[in-house]
């Protein structure tokens, strides 16, 4: 009915997550089957996940049965894969990632490493993903193939003082929640409505893109 509530749709870290566990996986037999322990651990993981960003679901959500029909969509869109077809259609989020990271299962692996780095540190401290980053800055952020969590790491990281802000260049799957050494190079300091404009776009403009564009000289 109208009036129930429905999970959410996913979110561009949990496809990272599904990405990331199907890579690792996709070799085994078991993979799309419901008594296949990991999918148990992803689903919990996932739940974890939602948690801590405070998301209202119901009991279905990202169960075992649900995390093998759209691990079976994933299936679909890998040339590799062997173990049978699917006629199921993945949906829009799961295409956009899989033409993005489909032949990079190595760069999938970091980003889902950083952001289970940063549902463990939320866990551990209580504090919510977002921190202290307020909505307005959040919602000045483009969808990003890397996922909502790195960005607003990024820009916890980025927090600037008045005239001059500090962009953090690094990718965004080396950004962890504690214990990296930051060095200067890191960083590129530049104005507020310089480092707005960066954040808009998606992917994300690096310094010399923006100086390009605009016509900036180094």
């Amino acid at each position: 009915e109208d009036g129930q509530m429905r999970n959410p749709n996913w979110s561009r870290d949990e496809v990272i997550l599904a990405f990331d566990f199907y890579f690792k996986n996709r070799d085994d037999e078991r993979v799309l089957r419901k008594s296949y322990q990991p999918l148990h651990d992803l689903s919990e993981t996932l739940n974890r996940l939602a948690d801590v960003q405070n998301v209202q679901r119901t009991p279905t959500f990202r169960n075992v049965n649900g995390l093998v029909q759209h691990l079976a969509c994933v299936a679909s869109l890998d040339p590799s894969w062997k173990q049978g077809e699917w006629n199921r259609k993945a949906g829009k989020i799961f295409e956009e990632t899989w033409q993005s990271f489909g032949d990079k299962p190595e760069e999938v692996a970091a980003m889902a490493q950083a952001i289970l780095a940063h549902l463990d540190e939320a866990e551990t401290t209580g504090k919510p993903l977002v921190g202290d980053i307020s909505e307005r800055d959040i919602d000045m952020l483009q969808p990003s193939v890397e996922g909502r969590v790195l960005q607003v790491s990024h820009l916890r990281r980025e927090r600037g003082h008045k005239f001059m802000e500090a962009h953090h260049k690094k990718p965004l799957s080396s950004l962890k929640p504690e214990g990296e050494k930051i060095r200067a190079e890191d960083y590129a300091l530049i104005c507020a409505n310089c480092h707005r404009m960066i954040h808009r776009f998606s992917p994300w403009w690096s310094i010399e893109e923006l100086r390009a564009r605009w016509g900036m000289k180094g």
